[in-house]
């Protein structure tokens, strides 16, 4: 919320990431009034995006394509009232299942300046991400895309692998040590570290590792390049 007071006397562009017109709404008024100043552009993700969601589980299952096609109006509406009051534009960028052509004109045809795209990028062979961790992409089925409990509070998506499934399971695994990454955390009563989680999928560890993916990753046929999936997008 008080980005703008970090980034005083920088020339640092800041994009928040939203997910409701409330969250939006909440951020510009609270930036107006505080900082005088509105985002540089505005980040929208969606119920179909990867990693960490800015939904509750309960949220994701009343938001099918049509209804949050509605909210993303919402919010790209919310934008336009702060740029006409200072007078500068706010691009909307919208992600969160844009996985293909069809997907990418929806979100123009909805209102958004640009898309946001990640997992397509992960199976190309310009991606510094591990072979393996670019495979489970590439192996996975619909089925093994799933909703997972996160210690900062929030539903992450990700591919099912054992640690997703033990942790799923209600099995704790205690944290090798406390790196401090979340402000209030405590490490005696979370279920697992999601830095080391993290990490472990970094170093390519696909069964240990949070393998953290958006919805549509299972769609993943085959290593690509950077240029070729531009080129499908677009």
């Amino acid at each position: 919320m008080d980005l703008p007071g970090y980034a005083a006397g920088s020339d640092v562009k800041l994009a928040p990431i939203v997910s409701t017109e409330k969250s939006a709404a909440v951020i510009l008024k609270y930036w107006a009034r505080k900082w005088n100043r509105v985002p540089d552009f505005l980040v929208i993700e969606g119920p179909k995006a990867g990693g960490h969601l800015g939904f509750t589980k309960e949220q994701l299952h009343l938001f099918d394509a049509a209804a949050y096609g509605e909210e993303v109006k919402r919010i790209i509406a919310r934008a336009r009232e702060y740029e006409v009051k200072f007078g500068r534009k706010i691009p909307v960028v919208l992600g969160g299942g844009v996985s293909s052509r069809e997907k990418a004109k929806e979100a123009f045809a909805l209102g958004a300046d640009a898309i946001q795209v990640a997992s397509r990028f992960v199976t190309t062979a310009e991606c510094d991400a591990d072979e393996r961790y670019k495979q489970t992409y590439i192996s996975a089925r619909e089925e093994d895309v799933m909703l997972i409990k996160s210690p900062v509070g929030m539903p992450g998506r990700a591919i099912r692998n054992s640690f997703a499934e033990r942790i799923m399971g209600g099995e704790k695994l205690p944290p090798k040590r406390c790196r401090g990454c979340i402000k209030g955390c405590k490490p005696a009563e979370i279920p697992y570290c999601i830095t080391e989680a993290l990490i472990q999928a970094v170093k390519g560890d696909t069964e240990n590792g949070l393998l953290f993916c958006g919805a549509d990753a299972w769609k993943a046929e085959r290593m690509e390049t950077v240029q070729e999936v531009i080129d499908d997008l677009v």
